[in-house]
């Protein structure tokens, strides 16, 4: 009896300590998922800020318009091919380009002849028609096969808001913040 009494309260103790635990564990891998979870919503937020600037510089419309108006002039180029730079490298962008009414690359850092995918050029016609910054899920890009994430923001006319004048397309690459993010998760 006395051998019974100590191994049933050593299985209950046991069996307490293992619900405890499993509980306390629980909770913690809650609590990670939640702020992965918050880390990625972020990551989605601030790319669509940096669209909301870029979809509301009137500098930048104005320098739109004029390449666009007279493409022989070299100023207008030279500025938009500077500022699309700094925004590839300072903003970790795998990719930045401007995008005419039709799809059609009319500059890109860094400078290719990569052509533009054709899911993102359906979507550029989408988000001319909506005049409103879009975030373009994951998608395998054509030319190199590789996964990536985009943004794709109207260009509109300073005189009329109406009229799109183009499209600048933000490509991410995923490996440079979210795979790694992802791949913490399980190491946790």
């Amino acid at each position: 009896v006395i051998v019974l009494s100590i191994l049933s309260v050593g299985y209950l103790t046991y069996r307490r300590f293992e619900q405890n635990t499993l509980e306390e564990v629980g909770n913690q891998l809650s609590v990670v998922a939640q702020m992965k979870s918050d880390e990625l919503v972020d990551y989605r937020k601030d790319r669509l800020g940096d669209a909301s600037v870029i979809f509301k510089n009137k500098a930048l419309s104005r320098m739109v318009r004029r390449s666009f108006a007279a493409p022989g002039d070299a100023e207008p180029r030279a500025s938009l091919r500077s500022w699309l730079n700094s925004y590839k490298s300072f903003l970790h962008y795998d990719r930045v380009c401007l995008l005419d009414t039709r799809g059609a690359i009319r500059l890109s850092a860094p400078a290719s002849n990569e052509p533009l995918d054709a899911l993102l050029a359906m979507r550029v016609t989408e988000v001319l028609r909506s005049r409103q910054p879009t975030l373009v899920d994951f998608y395998r890009n054509q030319s190199d096969q590789k996964i990536y994430l985009a943004v794709l923001i109207p260009i509109l006319s300073v005189q009329d808001s109406a009229r799109a004048l183009g499209v600048i397309a933000l490509r991410i690459d995923p490996a440079t913040y979210l795979y790694p993010l992802l791949q913490s998760w399980l190491t946790w």
